[in-house]
């Protein structure tokens, strides 16, 4: 086993027992409780012969992460992995020196930890690309859009939407790095309150956490039965969550006729482009279609 696995076992509430060779990590607050990461790169893993294994790293702080993360730096047989709320910002910090990835430095967060070239620690972001990426075939342009949740994924995701169309952006509440983000992307629209109307836009995303299985969110409602009514019925809602499959968002918008897709596909092509970050000699659509070929 990897001398290093005793100590990470000090710093993580669940436990990593392995005699692979080296090793990935999904690391979140609790990862461990149904991440879909672990899954997606150990079937590419088998699948590809490669002697490695992702595991789920459940932490209960920003400390002990800092104190994994310095542990990950010195140990060569950490390839990279995958992070998930809320410790996206906190990796980013970490590691943003090294950091060359034009997503994770507009969204101040990274979902992606891997080596580059020279075999040092860096950073991505690959949630933004992921959530175009999964809506392109639906939508081939961008007039008008509304992103609800300005989050570490919706900073993201409006960094590379606000080139494409007018975005208008709208967050629970106001914080420092939002401001910061609004400030370097003026270009963006934001507002405070929801609008009365949905009817001037073509593509809505929620990118909270609203209507999904997270953090006791499941219950909760963003977007109201009247105010999905004033959508026009080419407006495609797009939902980055997957579990539920449909939200109850989405139940409100496919009854006022409107198409709705989840984030699955976009979870799928977020951890193909981390997985091809790790692994250069495969593109994050040899990846897509290892995987896809194998997904139960």
């Amino acid at each position: 086993m990897n001398k290093n696995f005793d100590c990470i076992n000090k710093i993580i509430s669940n436990k990593v027992i392995s005699e692979k060779e080296n090793y990935a990590l999904m690391i979140g607050l609790n990862p461990s409780k149904g991440a879909r990461s672990p899954s997606l790169w150990n079937k590419f893993f088998n699948q590809s012969g490669i002697n490695a294994e992702m595991y789920p790293a459940d932490l209960e702080s920003e400390e002990k992460l800092i104190d994994l993360l310095k542990i990950l730096e010195t140990d060569n047989n950490f390839i990279g992995g995958a992070v998930a709320a809320p410790y996206k910002q906190t990796v980013y910090n970490f590691f943003k020196q090294n950091c060359d990835d034009l997503s994770s430095k507009a969204s101040f967060a990274s979902n992606n930890i891997f080596r580059n070239n020279k075999g040092i620690l860096t950073v991505a972001n690959t949630d933004a690309a992921a959530a175009v990426l999964s809506i392109d075939n639906e939508i081939k342009s961008y007039p008008n859009i509304l992103l609800l949740g300005m989050g570490s994924t919706g900073r993201a995701i409006a960094a590379i939407l606000k080139d494409k169309c007018e975005l208008t952006v709208w967050n629970r509440s106001k914080n420092d790095t939002l401001e910061i983000f609004l400030q370097r992307n003026k270009k963006i629209q934001s507002i405070e309150c929801l609008p009365c109307s949905l009817a001037s836009f073509d593509l809505i995303i929620n990118a909270t956490l609203v209507g999904s299985n997270q953090f006791s969110f499941l219950d909760t409602i963003l977007i109201g039965d009247e105010l999905v009514q004033t959508a026009k019925k080419s407006c495609l809602f797009f939902d980055i969550n997957y579990d539920p499959p449909f939200s109850n968002h989405s139940d409100l918008f496919m009854k006022n006729g409107n198409k709705c897709l989840n984030g699955i596909r976009m979870n799928l092509l977020q951890a193909c482009i981390a997985i091809s970050n790790c692994y250069l000699n495969f593109t994050p659509e040899e990846i897509e279609n290892i995987l896809a070929k194998n997904l139960l």
